[in-house]
């Protein structure tokens, strides 16, 4: 089983202000991004390293997991996403450290995940997710479109 840090995920209330810092003056390019049930995503990449993934709420009734974080947070780091070649073996391995991942979710054809709790791992969110077909070094994901394959 291999896990790579694919991206840092930071929740917004404007994209504006994260494209800014993040793309402007850190010179992210646009890589990717859509729209999910509950939020907006869009990912930028860097020379090396990984990702920065903006989320901003959806603005539809139900999509409140966003605001609620927003509410008590501000903007800020969301979640940390590893992308795993084995979502299986990765499961095991958290839950025989005596961790119970939450928000599993193992019925999407191409997009696989799981998340850690902040109580668990240390104060932020971890996600971990398998891409199926994708690998996981260099090209995971890069230049995707990966909307429909998120199975949100």
């Amino acid at each position: 089983m291999t896990a790579v840090l694919d991206h840092l995920a930071i929740g917004t209330t404007a994209l504006t202000d994260g494209w800014d810092l993040f793309g402007g003056v850190l010179g992210g390019r646009w890589a990717y991004g859509g729209d999910s049930p509950g939020f907006w995503w869009g990912q930028l990449e860097f020379a090396a390293g990984p990702k920065i993934e903006l989320l901003t709420p959806g603005g539809r009734p139900g999509d409140d997991f966003l605001d609620r974080f927003l509410a008590a947070r501000g903007a800020g780091p969301h979640h940390l996403n590893f992308a795993v070649t084995d979502i299986d073996a990765t499961l095991a391995r958290i839950r025989a450290a005596g961790i119970e991942p939450v928000g599993v979710n193992l019925a999407g054809a191409d997009w696989k995940e799981a998340f850690l709790h902040p109580r668990s791992a240390h104060g932020i969110v971890i996600q971990v997710a398998q891409q199926l077909g994708a690998q996981v070094r260099g090209e995971h994901q890069r230049g995707r479109v990966v909307e429909q394959q998120r199975g949100r």
